[in-house]
């Protein structure tokens, strides 16, 4: 702006809208509070859970852009995934362990995931974990906290 009035003026054309209006105004690649519950259900056809997995925990007050939600729910579910697999392994639960290993390999044809691949280097970084899970110099349980923020999913 090259003055103050400027901006008063921009302000005083500002008109409020309610939630409803703003998002019916949003992009069809925005992901809106109302609608994370059901569209996490969708991307999780087919996709196999982690035990104790809450969708409804997907369904935060927050809004999304597509890429952005779909890191967030594949990243759920991978780190669920990778929790088992970490907990199995330190139980030495071999069956577990590999039923772990098998989910997580499926993430390779997880339809979100190939949906964002060449948008953005998530897709590429949660395969990566998953290719080098129980490789002697692989994935660490650590690298997969820091890499994917697990923590931020309970």
């Amino acid at each position: 702006f090259e003055s103050q009035q400027q901006v008063l003026d921009l302000v005083a054309g500002a008109t409020a809208i309610d939630a409803a209006a703003w998002a019916a105004s949003l992009g069809d690649n925005i992901v809106v509070a109302d609608g994370r519950a059901g569209a996490a259900r969708q991307l999780l056809e087919g996709v196999r859970l982690p035990p104790g997995f809450n969708i409804d925990a997907l369904a935060d007050p927050g809004t999304d852009d597509r890429y952005q939600f779909i890191a967030e729910v594949s990243g759920a579910v991978a780190c669920g995934w990778f929790d088992e697999w970490f907990a199995a392994q330190v139980a030495n639960d071999t069956d577990r362990r590999d039923s772990a290993a098998a989910a997580l390999a499926t993430s390779h044809e997880w339809a979100m995931l190939d949906e964002i691949a060449d948008r953005g280097g998530w897709s590429e970084a949660l395969w990566r974990y998953v290719d080098n899970l129980g490789m002697t110099d692989g994935t660490t349980q650590q690298d997969v906290n820091d890499g994917l923020g697990c923590s931020r999913f309970g």
